[in-house]
């Protein structure tokens, strides 16, 4: 199967190609039982009554809204040059003409999202122009044609991606397992960790994959996990795991953890919040740095665990309005859990100064602790050590199913490979002619 990237669909991608084609010649367009746009717009507020109601009825699941018509006419001046008015209708027309196709395009969109193809007929009508009418058979053939021709891999992938679903489904329901929202969760982590990480390879701004569903799919992550795609690739995972638990041996699992130990055991930690505010440059400041501008910094800092202490401000205030825009940290400076090497997560993040590490360590008695400012070589750093931990040796036995799910993670590209085809060997999938089927289809 192709990797669901949630891609607006081809079918709607024709209609709208269809609908603006029209919009440009001032056709009259309908969409189920909604006019759209032409001169006959404002003549008519029903498709033509001698239709029959199978021809135009919505193809949509969700209803259509109506648009409220405007209050009064588009007559009045807006403007003279001279004796010469310009109306508001001659505005309207000039937004429609800039503009118009676009914001149809969009709501255009949104709707064919909507659209249950499996449910129509061939004769349903989808658009309706004037005294002509686009069906499902018109647009499923134009798909099939333009995949045979200028874009022949498309209809044979389609094909292969319904192959795939089907064999998945048949395996699923053999091994009695059903998707569940902890499964449909476990992969959407996996399908936003892969968006992160292409996008740092690519060394692309990172932006948050909610908010790029939204602005480039036009849908939400409950809509992203509802498709097809995306729900077989989290069965096909839960099927991975599935042979996973069956076919590993304890030995070869055990054999593996004391590989990867280090990833289990807990190390000696503290969980540490940080306040950094860099020096100023001699660039920034237009001349050479001198102590003062330095003493400046740590006295305002000083300033800030006063507060602080004397419950006149609070960390998370600080760090919002003084030092969430100077590095990459959690919510109110959170770094997370740090050993007593300092390393942080992210190996691009700032090293953090050894002698705040050493202070950390030297605070764990009471909890949560404010540590005193400390100055290293490009700024000031206000520490706060949040918990601490010990070191401990984790037991195989208690931590075995983390381990396991550790490991598929690892395999789990070759894993899902090895696996997909041996379903497709079990399923003894048969090949017909595409070719002659559409070649019947269309008459092509």
């Amino acid at each position: 199967m192709s990797e669901p990237s949630a891609p607006r669909p081809s079918g709607p991608r024709v209609l709208r190609l269809f609908l603006f084609g029209a919009l440009v010649g001032g056709a009259v367009v309908w969409i189920g039982d909604k006019l759209i746009a032409g001169p006959a717009a404002s003549k008519s507020a029903t498709p033509d009554s001698s239709a029959s109601p199978s021809a135009v009825a919505p193809a949509f699941v969700a209803p259509v809204e109506r648009v409220a018509a405007p209050a009064a006419d588009a007559s009045e001046a807006v403007a003279f040059v001279d004796d010469r008015s310009i109306t508001l209708r001659q505005v309207e027309d000039a937004l429609l003409k800039k503009e118009g196709a676009e914001e149809i395009e969009t709501w255009l969109h949104e709707r064919l999202a909507d659209v249950a193809w499996e449910k129509l007929t061939d004769d349903t009508v989808l658009l309706a122009i004037d005294q002509a009418r686009i069906t499902r058979r018109d647009i499923a053939g134009k798909l099939l044609q333009r995949g045979s021709g200028t874009a022949q891999a498309l209809v044979p992938r389609a094909r292969e991606d319904l192959i795939g679903i089907a064999v998945v489904e048949r395996a699923l329901a053999r091994a009695g397992i059903a998707l569940d929202k902890a499964m449909l969760d476990a992969e959407y982590v996996r399908v936003e960790a892969s968006f992160h990480a292409e996008r740092e390879r690519k060394k692309e701004p990172k932006v948050s994959y909610e908010d790029f569903l939204r602005t480039t799919k036009s849908m939400n992550v409950d809509q992203f996990k509802a498709q097809v795609g995306f729900r077989m690739l989290a069965g096909l995972h839960a099927l991975v795991f599935a042979d996973a638990r069956n076919a590993t041996t304890e030995t070869a699992l055990a054999a593996w953890f004391e590989q990867h130990r280090a990833r289990f055991d807990q190390t000696e930690a503290v969980d540490l919040s940080t306040i950094y505010i860099p020096y100023r440059t001699e660039r920034e400041l237009g001349r050479p740095v001198t102590a003062k501008d330095r003493d400046d910094l740590m006295d305002a800092f000083i300033t800030f665990h006063v507060d602080i202490t004397k419950g006149r401000s609070t960390y998370e205030f600080i760090w919002k309005n003084y030092a969430a825009s100077w590095e990459h940290t959690g919510e109110g400076g959170r770094i997370g859990w740090i050993g007593r090497d300092g390393r942080r997560s992210d190996p691009k993040d700032r090293p953090l100064p050894k002698a705040l590490i050493e202070d950390a360590f030297t605070n764990v008695g009471r909890l949560p602790c404010l540590l005193m400012p400390i100055q290293s070589e490009t700024g000031i750093d206000l520490g706060r050590v949040n918990a601490y931990r010990k070191e401990k040796k984790v037991v195989f036995a208690e931590i075995r199913e983390e381990a396991l799910k550790a490991m598929v993670e690892e395999q789990l590209d070759q894993r899902t490979q090895d696996l997909l085809a041996r379903l497709r060997q079990e399923a003894k999938v048969r090949y017909q002619s595409l070719p002659e089927a559409i070649r019947k289809r269309t008459g092509h």
